[in-house]
């Protein structure tokens, strides 16, 4: 007479013990993505992160200040290798990117190149940067720019700080369109707005 009850109580927890699995598994994946995120957050450039300004020269011979402007406009800056597979496939949306810049007179563009090979020799078919390209002229900047990966974008407010980065390739119109809002946004917009755009396509915090 008892047997069928036992059976019930073993399966009820059977059961619990997968419900508590599937939810530990849950949390730790949660907490996986969390972890992961704050670790990108603390190596990468952040929201609000001041960043030295520097003197440099573009390869066509133009002189160029990076990190601030005088005449008090926003900067978006393209880290790249032209080794790099994902940057080849990066360089349309960057342009885009630069003929929005040029269109609208609102914000600069820069290429800034961390390897010495030729973009035509590597990517024969791949599209020409449509925007000035230099190289760092010390390579301690990459640190303290906190690039640690290729490609990355990144928007620099007048003072010099972080107002936006996305860390890979732009594969996604609506990842555009947020570079594009971030580099026409005044530094005055987004002191009001209380918090800076984190384009990492998640929530940076």
């Amino acid at each position: 007479m008892n047997q069928p009850r036992s059976n019930i109580l073993t399966l009820a927890a059977l059961t619990a013990a997968v419900v508590l699995v599937a939810i530990l598994g849950v949390q730790k994946q949660s907490l996986r993505l969390k972890y992961n995120a704050l670790i990108e957050e603390s190596s990468g450039p952040y929201a609000g992160l001041s960043m030295p300004s520097f003197d440099a020269i573009t390869l066509s011979g133009d002189s160029v200040t990076i990190g601030s402007e005088s005449d008090g406009s926003n900067q978006v800056l393209f880290f790249f290798a032209a080794a790099c597979r994902t940057s080849r496939g990066t360089i349309p949306a960057w342009n885009e990117i630069a003929q929005h810049a040029t269109a609208e007179d609102r914000f600069s563009v820069y290429g800034i190149q961390l390897d010495s090979a030729t973009m035509r020799i590597a990517y024969p078919d791949a599209d020409e940067p449509r925007f000035p390209v230099l190289r760092l002229p010390d390579p301690r900047l990459q640190e303290w720019y906190r690039i640690r990966g290729v490609p990355a974008t990144v928007v620099l407010n007048a003072s010099g700080r972080v107002a936006y980065r996305k860390l890979g390739g732009l594969t996604r119109q609506a990842t555009i369109d947020s570079v594009l809002t971030a580099a026409a946004e005044s530094e005055l917009t987004l002191a009001l707005a209380g918090n800076t755009p984190n384009g990492n396509d998640v929530p940076g915090r």
